[in-house]
C-alpha cells in the first residue's frame, strides 16, 4: 500500500499538543490515511477523550484501523465522513492534514452540506 500524503512531523507534533490541551476532549479527522495523523493524535488522548476517523479508502481504513484496535478510545470508519461524522460531534477538534485541495475532496474549503451537517450534529447533541 502506498499513501504519499501524511502529515509532516511538524503538524503532527500541533496536533499531539491540541489533543493534550483537552483530556476529556472528543476528536475528529477527516482522511486517516495509514494513520499518521491520528497517530500523533492518539498520543496524546487523554483516557476520557474520544477520537472517531474516517477515511474514504477501505484499504487505508482497515490497515488504520488494525494499528488501533488496541485503542478504546478510538474509532476508524470507513466511508463519506459528511455522513459518518456528523452523528458522532459535535467535536472538541476536527482535523484533517491530507487533504489534496481538490474541491470535491478537501474539507477545509467552504462546503454548505458540511456546515449544515455539523450544526445539525451539534443542535442535536445539546438538547
Amino acid at each position: 500500500m502506498r499513501f504519499d500524503r501524511s502529515s509532516i512531523p511538524e503538524v503532527g507534533r500541533l496536533l499531539a499538543m491540541l489533543t493534550a490541551a483537552r483530556p476529556r476532549g472528543r476528536f475528529a479527522e477527516i482522511g486517516t490515511g495509514c494513520g499518521v495523523g491520528a497517530a500523533w493524535i492518539a498520543s496524546a488522548l487523554g483516557p476520557e477523550a474520544v477520537f472517531v476517523t474516517v477515511e474514504n479508502d477501505e484499504e487505508c481504513a482497515a490497515a488504520a484501523g488494525r494499528l488501533f484496535e488496541e485503542l478504546p478510545n478510538l474509532r476508524v470508519l470507513h466511508g463519506d465522513w459528511h455522513v459518518l461524522l456528523p452523528p458522532k460531534g459535535p467535536s472538541t477538534s476536527c482535523s484533517s492534514t491530507g487533504a489534496t485541495g481538490r474541491a470535491e475532496t478537501s474539507p477545509l474549503r467552504a462546503n454548505t452540506r458540511w456546515s449544515s451537517s455539523l450544526r445539525a450534529a451539534w443542535s442535536s447533541s445539546t438538547t
